[in-house]
């Protein structure tokens, strides 16, 4: 780990050594010589010792160790980095992939490492990964087979009937795969994740489209009704969410949204009660909003690690949203729904809503994709949003916008407009007396000119703009129309009459 000891350490010869070590060479032409094959002839390597039935635990430990190595010096510097792309150790990794089933649970996994690390640090080595070893469908099917090998692993563990009832019964709140599988196929979609990257930059193909069709397919399930609170299931799901962020969001949303009698979740009465919306089977859609829910505490417990949680979540929900109606429609009724208690401001309480509406004016950069979220839930209409944050919480979007005066924005018209967000009849029957700027009810204040002439009403009018002027013209703040476009204070001379000018004309 020492950064002076990985330099000398990365030179061709040490990171060809290592790559034989684990069984990487070959399936590098580069490095494969006459006088090596004649010393392969008579002793086989390790890799290749680890396909007998009999595996010596120090020869797979020999392995995992020379992976080890290998990670930590193509992390450390970039000569490592150079050394295997120049000896072709990316092709050579990829076929060691192919033969996974051969090999332990430790020497899977940093494999898979390994080859994250390729394809993370060296830009260049993504399009390699893609074009030249097919990358996308390699490591799709990675993550098939382990899902499948781990299924029928379980279905072959004979249980006794105590243990199927107790599995039964909490069957809505397991997850169906062990830490293993999860841990082999969190590392598999980080390498998807880079590999997606690539993706953007180019038009994908239907090929492409077709393998990711059948990896969404496959983990979308994992959203649904899982446990949080375990690390490994945490983890797992918050990669799920990371490659989802990637893919393009019009096949996503239609992978995302099933019909009313698919059995991706495990319990009927929340597909019926929940998340069954416009005859459609909205479980998933529900599981990616538990997941937010989960990774939002209460705004003083949110920490740098939460914050950059949520970023990924948010920026999906927001473009699924923008694709689909549906998805839309049914999220603004979980998290949007119209008001009815006036009372408490939209940012009090401990709902996921009050929760989001908060951070608008939080300190963090966080709260650019909240604005953005709840900003696509109201069609993009601003006084929609108004009435839902209230003017305070939403003036710094508008602002940051041009729509302070409370106009829709220009994508606000690609929205469909057989939905509406008609006011309540408590909405109604309280408009009159709800603070546009909190959102709320207004309190009783007492009159604060109460007992004042008008004269010195006038004064206090005159000695505010003077304060208004100073910290206008040091810079403090900055005045602007409701337009959102800066403007000039007049002097402050403006309040002063004319001597000449009657009395009787004093209120103009």
């Amino acid at each position: 780990r020492d950064k002076a000891v990985a330099m000398k350490l990365s030179s061709k010869s040490v990171i060809s050594m290592l790559f034989e070590q684990v069984g990487y060479h070959k399936r590098v032409e580069a490095i494969s010589t006459s006088e090596d094959d004649e010393r392969h002839d008579e002793e086989p390597p390790i890799s290749q010792q680890l396909d007998s039935v009999d595996n010596n635990d120090d020869e797979i430990q020999a392995v995992v160790e020379s992976q080890k190595c290998l990670c930590n010096l193509i992390y450390q510097n970039t000569s490592a980095r150079a050394a295997v792309q120049a000896i072709n150790g990316l092709q050579g990794i990829c076929n060691h992939l192919r033969l996974h089933h051969k090999f332990t649970y430790d020497v899977k996994l940093y494999d898979l490492r390994l080859l994250f690390l390729l394809s993370a640090l060296p830009p260049q080595q993504r399009t390699t990964l893609l074009e030249k070893c097919d990358g996308l469908r390699l490591i799709i099917d990675q993550v098939l087979r382990c899902i499948h090998e781990d299924v029928d692993k379980q279905k072959n563990n004979v249980l006794d009937h105590k243990q199927q009832q107790e599995q039964s019964q909490c069957r809505s709140h397991q997850h169906p795969l062990s830490d293993e599988c999860m841990s082999l196929i969190s590392e598999s979609l980080r390498i998807l994740f880079n590999i997606t990257l690539e993706l953007q930059n180019q038009t994908c193909n239907e090929e492409d489209l077709r393998q990711i069709t059948i990896l969404v397919e496959a983990i979308r399930k994992y959203i649904i009704n899982i446990e949080t609170d375990i690390a490994v299931v945490s983890t797992f799901q918050k990669d799920i969410v990371n490659l989802f962020v990637n893919i393009p969001s019009k096949p996503l949303s239609e992978l995302l949204i099933l019909p009313l009698n698919n059995q991706e979740g495990n319990n009927e009465q929340d597909i019926t009660e929940t998340a069954a919306y416009c005859n459609q089977n909205m479980i998933v859609i529900l599981g990616l909003m538990r997941f937010m829910e989960s990774r939002l505490p209460d705004i003083e417990m949110l920490s740098q690690q939460s914050r950059d949680c949520l970023k990924p979540i948010l920026t999906l929900l927001s473009s699924l949203c923008r694709t689909n109606r549906y998805i839309r429609k049914y999220l603004k009724l979980k998290l949007l729904p119209p008001r009815k208690d006036f009372t408490k401001r939209p940012e009090e309480g401990k709902s996921l809503k009050s929760r989001l509406i908060a951070l608008l004016t939080s300190p963090w950069d966080i709260k650019n994709l909240v604005e953005d979220f709840l900003f696509v839930l109201c069609k993009e209409n601003a006084d929609r949003f108004i009435k839902h944050t209230g003017y305070g919480n939403a003036a710094g979007m508008l602002l940051s916008r041009g729509l302070l005066a409370g106009d829709r924005s220009p994508e606000a018209d690609s929205y469909s407009s057989d939905d509406t967000d008609s006011d309540t009849e408590e909405y109604k029957e309280q408009q009159d007396k709800i603070d546009p700027v909190t959102g709320a009810i207004k309190a009783d204040n007492p009159n604060i000119f109460e007992g004042m002439t008008e004269e010195e009403i006038e004064k206090e009018a005159e000695q505010l703009f003077t304060l208004f002027k100073k910290l206008n013209d040091h810079g403090i703040i900055k005045p602007v129309d409701r337009s959102g476009q800066p403007i000039n204070l007049p002097d402050p001379s403006i309040f002063k009459k004319p001597e000449n000018e009657e009395s009787d004309h004093s209120d103009n």
